[in-house]
């Protein structure tokens, strides 16, 4: 007696919209990954941070101002923005600065609009002009926040560059001059591809454990289910940052998962 399994047909739908799902969004995703990761390496292994410096004002909220505005065109994930921002305070920027920097970056630089705008194709503009303008003013609230309190508490310094607002232990030791100065264009080369492997698979594994829930989300749950339950502002809002903070996704590629 010849007996053979048969695999439910809900489990062979499931699966069959698990495995689409995934796949669409590692190519979607990972192209985006890979562009902002390599220009992010460019710039930390070619551009000295003296360059970056001649940009600010002296005065605290015009610098907050200039910080916002780098943010926007610095086409860096936020895996580069921590020590990044850690070196311009070094340099002497107040901590209000390094701070407006550090939050607007991510959200509003060019590869994160551009996705977000390919992710969101057909209503791109509602979500595109909301995520800016939140994540611009966000950031410069925050940033004056801090540049206020800086004048009221010793422990975060608006001038003394260096200071406890970034610990040393998690950032790694700034540069003051390009990686590449002196060096032959292989050796550059060798070190640009070196560090854009690095970033990219350290933070691949993030973005695909992100691609990976929200697969299997769509899978098993069924879209009518998630609406139902998610109808109240709050439950919505805490749905999704809750997500958003255990996802732990880059900025290049959340627009997707959000789609």
């Amino acid at each position: 007696m010849n007996a053979s399994f048969v695999f439910p047909p809900e489990l062979m739908k499931g699966l069959s919209t698990f495995i689409t799902t995934l796949s669409g969004l590692a190519f979607e995703t990972l192209p985006f990954l890979l562009i902002g990761t390599s220009i992010s390496s460019a710039i930390h292994v070619f551009i000295p941070d003296r360059a970056l410096r001649r940009f600010f004002p002296k005065n605290h909220v015009a610098s907050i101002f200039v910080a916002l505005g780098i943010g926007s065109i610095l086409p860096i994930c936020e895996c580069a923005t921590v020590p990044l921002a850690r070196r311009l305070q070094e340099k002497g920027l107040p901590a209000s600065t390094a701070v407006a920097f550090l939050l607007a970056a991510p959200i509003v630089n060019p590869m994160t609009t551009i996705s977000t705008m390919v992710a969101f194709e057909g209503e791109v503009y509602p979500v595109l002009a909301l995520r800016l303008t939140a994540g611009l003013l966000s950031a410069l609230l925050v940033a004056l926040i801090v540049e206020f309190a800086s004048h009221r508490k010793a422990g975060i310094s608006a001038t003394t560059p260096g200071q406890r607002f970034f610990p040393v232990s998690t950032v790694p030791k700034a540069h003051s001059a390009p990686l590449c100065t002196m060096r032959s264009v292989t050796s550059c080369i060798l070190e640009l591809t070196r560090h854009t492997s690095d970033e990219f698979l350290d933070t691949s594994r993030y973005l695909i454990a992100g691609i990976s829930v929200a697969a299997v989300v769509r899978s098993i749950i069924p879209g009518k289910v998630l609406t139902d339950s998610l109808k109240t502002p709050l439950a919505s809002l805490s749905a999704g940052s809750l997500s958003a903070y255990l996802l732990s996704l880059c900025s290049s590629v959340d627009a997707f998962v959000a789609r």
